[in-house]
């Protein structure tokens, strides 16, 4: 069933992504009897939550918790007479509404399919600060995927700096492996938000999650300085120190707060941001959240996005962890079944009701805790003027000002003057961090900022990987009858 081979031409679903949003869907529609293939980039299954070890069985329990077994359990439920799950597969464009191309070994190919579910799943957003691209400076998300897929530790003496629950798994996981925690700061000044979410009853599973995680961290010994952050990575060709400080509620520093805390590595994780790239390439509709700042996936009440036959689940819907991205995997394969017009058995109206109720309490719970993490703009003030915001194209924060003030917060004619956010990573890492520096010299402070223009191929690849599918007198990709 998990293959590295090239998958099938085509196929009745595909499904890109394969975390718990994914997997989910391909579970129902293989039990259905539906051929389905899922691609995924990882040399795994499981996603980032339910990543699993590369190494000879897994990481003891004790260390990354039951995360690795869930998910082991949730890749067996996926039946393999219906379903292939091809990894180490980069999905980096489209054909059209119903065919992607895909790159796997070096090698690129394509697929069809009567529907597709999109379950690209969010990556963590980043805030520059002076000495972010020092070496030994990752995100918290880097750190937990080099414990949990290989067994390394990211650094000996660790900082965690940041906002959101993420901080704590993290911390415990590399704490239960031996790492050092010199320190962990928490952004947010709010202890007791969790206190404020309606109808707690609903939400039994999550405090029982926290609450576990809240007793591996006093038995590790590990500390949250809340209303803190990171103001400085320190260190010449890598990492030597990191100064930390105080903020208040509107995340403005504290003057006369700064302390410096030796360490070899700094982790940092502000928040996440979906991955939309491939759905823009489709012609999906975006929507704009202004709680998470961040353009999301539009879709309708059966998961369905703007083009008809493409559907979504997980993250890119909008930030609710794994129990909604789940709930909603399983919610867009029953749309899916009765758009390709198969009826529903059972046991699977039972899972969709089911995952219905989960999907309305976690994104109820989602929203109130997003809205306590939210990223103030004074955040940005961390930002000096030679501090690179693009590191693709070691752009300064200077240089995004000076042409931002030309041209009256206008981002399209920022980007084309400075080339911010159009390096490899198309935006990834700066996009956020450029367009709220941006919207500073905007006059209409309140203005959405357009997204990041998706452009093929949505990674990069060798040249020899894409080559035979462009046609240099079209400007475009070849016919499909003229291509590999």
């Amino acid at each position: 069933m998990t293959t590295q081979q090239r998958p099938p031409a085509s196929t009745d679903v595909l499904v890109i992504g394969a975390g718990p949003a994914g997997l989910s869907a391909a579970a129902l529609l293989s039990d259905a009897g539906v051929n389905v293939v899922v691609l995924d980039e990882n040399a795994r299954p499981g996603g980032q939550y339910y990543r699993q070890s590369r190494l000879a069985g897994s990481l003891p329990e004790t260390i990354v918790g039951p995360s690795q077994e869930a998910g082991r359990d949730l890749i067996g439920k996926v039946k393999a007479d219906h379903a292939t799950i091809s990894t180490d597969t980069l999905v980096w464009g489209v054909e059209d509404s119903k065919t992607i191309l895909y790159t796997q070994g070096g090698h690129s190919g394509r697929i069809s399919a009567g529907a597709i579910i999109l379950a690209t799943g969010a990556h963590e957003r980043v805030i520059p600060f002076p000495g972010w691209t020092l070496p030994g400076v990752m995100t918290a998300g880097a750190a937990q995927t080099l414990l949990k897929a290989q067994g390394i530790l990211p650094g000996k003496q660790v900082v965690i700096a940041g906002t959101g629950p993420f901080l704590y798994p993290v911390s415990t996981q590399l704490a239960a492996a031996g790492a050092e925690l010199a320190a962990i700061c928490e952004l947010s000044r709010d202890r007791f938000w969790p206190l404020r979410v309606k109808q707690p009853y609903r939400h039994f599973h999550i405090y029982r999650e926290a609450l576990g995680y809240l007793a591996r961290m006093r038995r590790l010994g590990l500390h949250v300085s809340m209303g803190t952050s990171v103001v400085e990575a320190v260190g010449d060709v890598a990492l030597r120190a990191v100064v930390i400080a105080e903020f208040d509620a509107a995340h403005s520093e504290i003057p006369g707060t700064r302390r410096t805390v030796p360490a070899d590595t700094l982790l940092t994780s502000f928040s996440f941001v979906p991955n939309v790239q491939i759905a823009r390439l489709l012609g999906c509709e975006l929507r704009w959240d202004p709680v998470q700042q961040a353009h999301f996936v539009k879709a309708d009440g059966q998961l369905q996005t703007s083009r008809d036959g493409v559907y979504l689940a997980g993250e890119i819907a909008g930030i609710g962890g794994h129990r909604v991205a789940k709930a909603e995997g399983i919610l867009a394969a029953a749309s899916v079944l009765e758009h390709l017009g198969h009826r529903l058995a059972p046991g699977a109206v039972h899972k969709r009701e089911a995952a219905s109720r989960t999907r309305s309490a976690g994104r109820q719970f989602a929203h109130h805790m997003l809205k306590s993490f939210a990223l103030k703009p004074k955040i940005f003030d961390l930002t000096k003027p030679d501090t690179i915001v693009c590191r693709c194209e070691s752009v300064p924060r200077a240089e995004i000002d000076y042409h931002a003030e030309m041209w009256d917060g206008a981002q399209r004619a920022v980007k084309q003057c400075t080339r911010a956010g159009m390096g490899r990573c198309q935006g990834r890492m700066c996009g956020f961090a450029v367009a709220q520096l941006v919207r500073r010299h905007c006059a209409a402070a309140d203005s959405i900022p357009a997204p990041d223009t998706a452009r093929m191929p949505v990674k990069p690849l060798a040249l020899h990987e894409v080559a035979p599918w462009l046609d240099p007198s079209q400007g475009g990709l070849r016919p499909t009858d003229q291509t590999p």
